[in-house]
């Protein structure tokens, strides 16, 4: 993971701190940070956290990966094989999530779904994508408000490592699981999947040694 660092100093006056000149980019990402362990909690805002600790959220970026939202700092900061806990209504910014460790994505409760911002930008592109094996289950996932023919693929699939889409409603999309030109297995189980523009699921030709994709 990284830390943002907003460097200040204080003026030839005394009287007031200002931001450093010296580097002339005041921000680094080069402050390393142990990984955490066990279970992860993000929330679009502080007050969706709760008492739940570790919790990750939206900061002002929204760059590519997923930058500037709390789940991609999450998944920076866990080891692999760790879960992290989607509280509430999270929207994803404009750019797909990547999901380049092997963890599991959940929802906390009910109330807790994976959606979108509306722009046009962010509706034209996926919410996550797993370049990783992993998880997602028991997780409302829909594009938001982003308009009938313009939604967002809402699971992208492109890794050499199994995925696992389980226990989850996937609705309001353009396709509800895109499996890419991938070697790894697939398991969709126990889903509902309705009112997508396209497919429900969409499996790409593949390489010559694709992965299985097992549909329950």
């Amino acid at each position: 993971g990284h830390v943002r660092a907003k460097v200040l100093q204080m003026d030839s006056a005394g009287t007031n701190w200002t931001e450093t000149s010296s580097p002339s980019d005041a921000f680094t990402k080069s402050l390393s940070v142990t990984p955490t362990t066990g279970i992860a909690y993000t929330a679009e805002i502080p007050t969706d956290c709760g008492a739940f600790k570790p919790c990750f959220v939206h900061s002002g970026d929204d760059n590519s990966g997923g930058q500037g939202t709390g789940l991609f700092d999450a998944i920076q900061a866990l080891d692999p094989g760790g879960k992290i806990s989607i509280l509430k209504d999270y929207r994803i910014k404009t750019y797909p999530v990547i999901i380049d460790k092997n963890l599991t994505i959940e929802g906390h409760d009910e109330e807790s779904m994976l959606t979108s911002i509306n722009t046009t930008q962010a509706c034209a592109n996926s919410l996550v994508q797993f370049q990783s094996g992993g998880v997602i289950k028991n997780l409302w996932v829909n594009d938001g408000n982003c308009s009938a023919s313009n939604s967002r693929t809402l699971i992208e699939i492109d890794s050499s490592e199994g995925v696992s889409v389980l226990s989850s409603t996937l609705t309001s999309g353009d396709i509800a699981i895109y499996v890419r030109d991938n070697s790894g297995p697939v398991d969709i189980a126990f889903n509902e999947i309705a009112n997508n523009l396209e497919y429900a699921v969409q499996v790409d030709a593949g390489s010559a040694n694709p992965g299985r994709v097992n549909i329950y």
